[in-house]
């Protein structure tokens, strides 16, 4: 039996459709899709897809808005034994030619046909033509392209620089889905509501968590404070995942609404979450767990139910490692067993390797080296501290970040904050702070000299009215970086 004839994608499906056909599989655009209806739309996509020419082995990107039919193709790609790499519509065309390059696209499927904007030699279909036209039946071609068959690729948020091609093999799905699932106890009755993108790992996993154990998906193509409310007064919602910006948005417009009771999980990530942000919404009885995770892990490792005596308002919050990750913290050589350093992850849920290289992206031993700065306990809490990237060096002294940004976010003039290093010729970087709220730069400044010890104090203050933020809801830190 091949690996794309045995994996679960393929059968979870499958399976629902057979024991459940009546249960609803999705809900979207106030249309509601039982599980036999989505197995028969996914197997007349599988048709279309084969008589346009896309056979098993091969390459497919996808740009559109509509999460539609990326949920589709996603639940096809197994069926296919093709490799699917879903993108952002508005990504930048210098890296959607990087990105296709990495992935090595056989087929592009886009809203419209905008093959003029990129490099690479690539068969463009437009989802009209796929719809409209009448393709001639091509033969599927039996073996996989790559020795490690990989149904998904996903492109890195880009926060930091030009994103890299990820390469998800069926086992990384399967154990990420079967992990997460337990530890959210996830079942058949339940309703996750995805307002996450789809072209993320984090909006696109929710698709597979579901599907393996029966559960609905209620699927928003965008971020709507209004909808996602009302959504969650008319159904039964019992899981949801933000970032901590939408969180509090949905928190100042629900101020004197009751919280639905199905609500079980308040999945919380992306970027650091403000304790006392946090503290109001589990006042308000929201059931917050935070988590850890990124494309390379295919999606989260690492989730904690967060209670109030947990949050330290000056510390990043610990979050507990699954049973299945292992971890160790490196130092400067890469040497492990270090307090602060580099996060190294290792498990089922890492990653296959980058596009180009299976494999590359990982050690010889298989561990993934994040670029993420941490300290882990002897129960498995782990505290990300920041990226390496983002440290600071300023007379000599190393700076994390998150650690002033933990405890500049107290500052009650504060709603957001970012730490950043500004070159300077004596002290080779000073600490910018850069923020969205009520306080002046003068009275952020105040408020610093009181309550930061010296190294710590930012010496420039810029106010933005709101930071810039990637369609992920992830600070954009390339752009603010190169605030001045």
């Amino acid at each position: 039996m091949s690996e794309t004839e045995s994996h679960p994608l393929k059968h979870w499906l499958d399976s629902i459709a057979d024991t459940s056909p009546n249960a609803p599989a999705i809900y979207i655009e106030n249309e509601e899709i039982d599980y036999l209806s989505l197995k028969n739309q996914v197997d007349a996509l599988v048709t279309t897809l084969t008589q346009a020419g896309i056979k098993s082995g091969n390459h497919l990107a996808l740009i559109t808005d509509s999460a539609r039919i990326i949920a589709l193709i996603a639940y096809a790609a197994p069926h296919m034994g093709i490799t699917f790499l879903p993108l952002d519509p508005r990504m930048p065309t210098s890296w959607l030619n990087t990105v296709l390059s990495q992935a090595n696209i056989d087929h592009v499927l886009c809203d419209n046909d905008i093959s003029n904007q990129w490099e690479s030699n690539v068969n463009v279909i437009t989802i009209g033509q796929l719809l409209l036209q009448q393709f001639s039946l091509v033969a599927m071609n039996a073996e996989p392209a790559t020795s490690i068959y990989t149904p998904l690729m996903l492109a890195t948020s880009g926060s930091t620089d030009i994103p890299k091609v990820v390469l998800l093999s069926p086992e990384n799905i399967s154990a990420s889905v079967q992990t997460t699932n337990a530890h959210l106890n996830l079942q058949a009755n339940d309703i996750w509501l995805n307002c996450l993108p789809l072209f993320h790992i984090a909006g696109l996993m929710i698709l597979y968590r579901s599907i393996a154990c029966g559960a609905t998906v209620i699927l928003h193509e965008k971020f709507s404070v209004e909808k996602i409310l009302a959504d969650m007064h008319e159904h039964a919602i019992t899981h949801i995942s933000l970032v901590p910006t939408m969180l509090s948005k949905l928190l100042d417009q629900a101020v004197d609404s009751p919280l639905p009771g199905a609500l079980k999980a308040v999945l919380i990530g992306g970027a650091p979450l403000d304790p006392e942000l946090a503290q109001r919404a589990i006042q308000k009885g929201w059931p917050l767990y935070m988590t850890y995770g990124m494309t390379e892990t295919t999606s989260q490792i690492a989730s904690t139910p967060l209670n109030l005596s947990d949050l330290d308002t000056n510390n990043p919050i610990p979050i507990k490692l699954y049973e299945n990750i292992e971890v160790q913290i490196r130092d400067e050589q890469g040497q492990a067993g270090a307090d602060i350093g580099h996060i190294a992850l290792r498990g089922p849920q890492v990653m296959v390797g980058y596009a180009k290289a299976e494999g590359l992206g990982l050690d010889s031993e298989g561990w993934l080296l994040t670029n993420d700065i941490g300290t882990v306990d002897i129960d498995r809490n782990l505290t990300v501290l920041g990226r390496a990237d983002d440290v600071i060096i300023s007379g000599g002294e190393k700076i994390l970040p998150a650690q002033v940004e933990a405890i500049m976010m107290s500052c009650p003039g504060v709603d957001e904050i970012v730490i950043a290093g500004q070159s300077d010729k004596v002290w080779g970087n000073i600490i910018m702070a850069i923020y969205s709220g009520t306080f002046s730069e003068s009275q952020l400044e105040q408020w610093s000299e009181q309550e930061l010890k010296n190294s710590w104090k930012p010496r420039v203050f810029k106010r933005m009215e709101k930071l810039p933020r990637l369609t992920n809801g992830k600070l954009d830190r390339k752009v603010l970086k190169t605030t001045q």
